[in-house]
């Protein structure tokens, strides 16, 4: 690329006043080229058919096609029921039934929920800010 100047046929670059490249407005956002549109299109006719020989492998107890379906219906970890209380979780934890994998797990949920129960907390602080400041 060096020898090339911003006059150059071959080179596309061009750069504003500040150094920034300067660039065309480009694909809009969430567009598809048209052969991915094709390959989509493609697909979906297709789904009709897989979902029928899926359906006739696993009647024919095929232990891959049951293997296929039970991996995405199933949770990928496991299911463990109890009581979602800092007590109950603690308990979970002393008896066994909850790895510190899963504990650790449950935490961040526990946390990000919290975060979230706070960030609506300010949003209404600030709505009820609005209001004593606008009338």
């Amino acid at each position: 690329m060096a020898g090339m100047t911003a006059d150059s046929p071959k080179s596309p670059e061009i750069r504003d006043d500040r150094g920034r490249f300067v660039t065309s407005a480009g694909r809009k956002p969430g567009s598809r080229n048209r052969v991915s549109q094709q390959a989509i299109a493609e697909l979906r006719s297709l789904s009709d058919d897989a979902f029928r020989a899926l359906r006739e492998n696993v009647s024919r107890n095929d232990q891959r096609a049951v293997e296929f379906i039970l991996s995405r219906v199933l949770p990928s970890g496991r299911l463990v029921e109890m009581d979602l209380t800092a007590e109950g979780i603690s308990e979970a934890v002393a008896e066994g039934e909850v790895t510190l994998n899963e504990l650790k797990q449950i935490a961040g949920a526990a946390s990000a929920l919290k975060n979230i129960g706070e960030i609506d907390q300010m949003r209404r602080d600030i709505e009820e800010l609005r209001k004593l400041l606008c009338g």
